[in-house]
């Protein structure tokens, strides 16, 4: 798989849905208006591999933990926690599970040693391209962190939050080289 779309594209990545109830106390030594805890039933990261021969899979990934931060009724932060071992898979009608075993593999996420990967919210500006914000954070995957940037559609009614968008990340940013055309350039320049 060349790419890997996550929200977390992080967390938003890549269609992913999320949902939030709100936190009844709220953090009263902050400029924070609300804090709300996602919605694990209903939230998820929705993510896209692609192979270099032009193929691709796509599943779920689901939440462990997380929380938006709200001020003056609009996203101003947050943190997520995605649990790797929740991997679906969701276009193999035959060897899921040899599939799902490899991509949990030392030559994919190594889910055995991260177990998580994680999203935190930096910064939220307003957006273009039929985008109403870009989400900007740091995304851990396998103890490695890069800033990446979001692109969002985000519906904020009373306390009740959703988020939808999609951000392209290239594995081998986070050490994940297995079969990368990405990978065998960068040999191939070093030379």
């Amino acid at each position: 798989m060349k790419q890997i779309l996550g929200l977390l594209s992080t967390l938003l990545v890549a269609g992913a849905l999320m949902s939030f109830l709100p936190n009844p106390t709220p953090n009263a030594n902050t400029t924070i208006d609300l804090e709300t805890n996602i919605d694990l039933e209903a939230s998820y990261v929705k993510y896209t591999g692609y192979k270099q021969v032009g193929s691709k899979h796509y599943g779920k990934l689901f939440f462990q933990s997380g929380q938006l931060e709200l001020t003056d009724g609009q996203l101003s932060g947050g943190s997520f926690v995605v649990d790797m071992n929740s991997m679906t898979n969701d276009d193999i009608k035959n060897f899921k599970g040899k599939f799902l075993k490899h991509m949990k593999s030392d030559d994919f996420f190594a889910v055995a040693k991260y177990p998580t990967a994680s999203f935190t919210i930096s910064s939220v500006e307003e957006g273009d391209d039929g985008f109403s914000h870009v989400i900007n954070g740091a995304m851990t995957i396998k103890d490695i962190t890069k800033n990446i940037a979001v692109p969002a559609n985000i519906k904020i009614n009373g306390e009740s939050v959703s988020i939808e968008g999609s951000a392209k990340i290239d594995r081998t940013d986070f050490g994940i080289k297995y079969g990368s055309g990405n990978f065998f350039k960068e040999l191939t320049a070093n030379k």
